[in-house]
């Protein structure tokens, strides 16, 4: 598989919630606009608690550079509330041995964040 394959079928997998960790290596790396997350339990935690409030997900166009893919992707999250949105994201993976090793993403932080401020918080 190329770079290009892998990140398909990586976001093919994400989109049926099934397999999609086995596309991570060992030492991967996230970053963006929350804390960087380095090594793959770390980034496969991060991502399951970001896949709960996923109903839906599109890879929308690729570029690919040898074994790096540049992306556009739209999450569409709907939170217990019943608000929904639509996260556009900019991404950019690395590739290496037909495994993901680095993820660069970027989005509007701003109003991403006014959509998780209606998230229910638990009772204090």
């Amino acid at each position: 598989m190329n770079s290009k394959e892998t990140v398909q079928a990586y976001f093919s997998a994400f989109g049926k919630k099934e397999g999609w960790e086995k596309f991570a290596d060992q030492n991967i790396v996230f970053e963006g606009p929350m804390p960087k997350v380095v090594g793959k339990q770390q980034w496969v935690e991060m991502t399951q608690q970001f896949t709960m409030g996923v109903t839906s997900s599109s890879l929308d166009s690729t570029i690919t550079e040898n074994d790096k893919v540049a992306l556009t992707a739209t999450y569409n999250m709907t939170l217990p509330t019943g608000d929904t949105h639509s996260l556009k994201t900019m991404e950019v993976y690395t590739v290496r041995d037909e495994k993901i090793n680095h993820i660069l993403i970027s989005f509007d932080t701003a109003t991403f964040n006014e959509f998780m401020a209606k998230m229910p918080q638990p009772n204090a």
